[in-house]
């Protein structure tokens, strides 16, 4: 089955009433709010995941699991950006902030040229972090983790991404993807040059991985080697000399210097 034309034709379907756009962004809300509830329950997301599917008519609403579906398959078959292809497929990049996903071919590659010496850094440290300011759609931290697997290493235990996005519709792209494939990841909807964080959603791949231990036995010994610093205090520097005074205009305009 080819999914991603399976998966553009129920958007098309669904589109004549409200806009392809309209439906994919509420495809990815619906959808990533579903995935959350699994780990992280809230009456918060359950309140928003109805307001939101309720404004389909009843037999609209069963379509928004078939896409879900159709992602799970593509998946499957092949791990890689799957809605970040059909995002362009759609067309949806001419209309909405000209944003263009990197081809996954070209994140292969990328990562396999940024993650050289993978191995021995594993082998020093047992996991390796891996921060992606700008996630789109997630695609570099699965191309990233294409390559653990190439590589023979389990991402579940040895690969943590942080994925972060100013925009809200690529932050869900980037969950669904990511918890779909359980890649341990916390998705960050924010601005990264502002050091923003407006919500944050860890994957599945955090809560079947090591990582919840791994990160809490981090902040124990962080607190405990701020309690026990390893080097002393640094001396003291001695006071610098007093700096000499500027010149002084004279009444003539000459420079008067006061020594």
């Amino acid at each position: 089955m080819d999914h991603k034309k399976e998966f553009c034709k129920v958007v098309g379907q669904l589109a004549g009433k409200y806009g392809r756009h309209e439906i994919f962004t509420d495809f990815c809300e619906l959808a990533a709010l579903s995935l959350r509830q699994t780990f992280e329950r809230s009456e918060k997301n359950e309140r928003a995941y109805l307001d939101l599917i309720n404004r389909y008519e009843p037999d609209e609403q069963p379509r928004f699991a078939e896409l879900l579906a159709l992602t799970v398959e593509a998946l499957t078959e092949q791990p890689r950006d799957f809605l970040g292809e059909c995002f362009h497929e759609l067309e949806l990049y001419n209309q909405y902030k000209g944003q263009y996903f990197t081809p996954f071919d070209i994140s292969r590659m990328m990562a396999r040229i940024s993650l050289a010496g993978l191995e021995e850094k594993i082998r020093q440290r047992g996991y390796l972090e891996l921060n992606e300011p700008t996630c789109g759609s997630g695609g570099m931290v699965i191309a990233a983790a294409e390559e653990f697997k190439a590589r023979g290493l389990n991402p579940v235990n040895t690969l943590f991404a942080v994925a972060q996005d100013i925009d809200r519709k690529c932050c869900n792209m980037a969950y669904i993807q990511l918890s779909l494939l359980a890649i341990p990841a916390a998705v960050i909807w924010g601005n990264t040059l502002l050091v923003e964080c407006r919500e944050q959603w860890l994957s599945a791949g955090y809560f079947l991985g090591p990582w919840a231990d791994r990160f809490r036995w981090r902040r124990l010994i962080r607190a405990v080697s701020n309690l026990a610093p390893d080097k002393p205090p640094a001396p003291k520097p001695a006071p610098a000399a007093p700096a000499a005074p500027p010149p002084l205009d004279g009444p003539a305009g000459q420079l008067l210097f006061n020594f």
